[in-house]
Formats: C-alpha cells, sequence, structure tokens
C-alpha cells in the first residue's frame, strides 16, 4: 500500500518528510531493522503507522482487523505487531492471546504492543495483563513509538 500525499479519508497531508527529518534528529543511535506488522482497522492510522515505521528502515505490513493478523503471523514471523484494540471481525485482545497461544513453544516471543485510545490500557498493568508488551496511546507520538521498539529489540548485529 502506497502512502499518497493526501489520505483518502481526510485530505491530509502525507506526514513522511516531516517524520524523516524528525527521526534524523532524534533518533541518533541506529536499530535493527524489523519486520512489522500493523493492525488497525483505520486506514489513516495504517498509513501513519506505516510512514513512521519505514521513515526507521523498517519493513512494513498491513492488516485491518485480528482475524487478519494472527492468519499472517501464523505464516510469518514478525519482530514486532502493532496491533489496535478495538476492531471489527476480532478485536487486538483476542488476536494477541490467539498468538500467544499459537507460539507458546516458541522461544522467541513476538513484541506485540496495543495501540489504543482506550484509556484502561494506557500507562497501566491492562495490557500487560493481556499478553501485550506495551502500549502506545492514540493518537500515537511517533518519537515514542520509535524509542519503544528499541526498548524491546536488540542491537543490531555488527
Amino acid at each position: 500500500m502506497n502512502v499518497s500525499n493526501r489520505d483518502m479519508e481526510g485530505g491530509i497531508e502525507n506526514p513522511l518528510p516531516h517524520l524523516k527529518r524528525a527521526f534524523h534528529s532524534e533518533i541518533s543511535s541506529v536499530q535493527a531493522r524489523l519486520m512489522v506488522l500493523v493492525v488497525d482497522d483505520s486506514q489513516f492510522v495504517q498509513h501513519i503507522a506505516q510512514a513512521v515505521l519505514l521513515g526507521l528502515g523498517h519493513t512494513v505490513n498491513l492488516a485491518s482487523n485480528g482475524l487478519e493478523a494472527v492468519e499472517m503471523s501464523a505464516h510469518q514471523k514478525y519482530d514486532a505487531i502493532l496491533m489496535d484494540i478495538e476492531m471489527p471481525v476480532m478485536g487486538g485482545v483476542e488476536a494477541t492471546a490467539r498468538i500467544r497461544k499459537h507460539e507458546e513453544h516458541d522461544a522467541r516471543k513476538t513484541i506485540i504492543v496495543a495501540m489504543t485510545a482506550a484509556t484502561r490500557y494506557v500507562d497501566s498493568g491492562v495490557s500487560k495483563l493481556s499478553g501485550f508488551n506495551g502500549c502506545l496511546p492514540k493518537p500515537f507520538d511517533p518519537i515514542r513509538l520509535a524509542n519503544m521498539l528499541k526498548q524491546f529489540t536488540p542491537p543490531p548485529s555488527p
């Protein structure tokens, strides 16, 4: 999916050029390149997350609901999944539980970060009890997203 100059839903200007400048000045240390799945039913949120992650040099796949995320993660090992909580078809909590069940015998677990505007998940233990490694409030801060991914992933190999 391409990020266009204008978002289809609201005529929003593409933030990628601004985000790239911010990353070059704010994120100075090198981070491992990750395979990331962004799961959100909003195309706008998908475009923003994709732009941020591509700006950091990561590879990005998109899913529109939890069921798609479960199916995609069964066929592709992701380093990280950014998961919306409230989505049609299957929500993020159920999708995370299914992904965790699928990888229960794996030595390396996928980093799953909740993305939500629901205050009960933000800065509380609820997200960790639901199987998430962390929680980003929406609208999310690109710098906070970058730092969270860096916190959960090892530095790149020399």
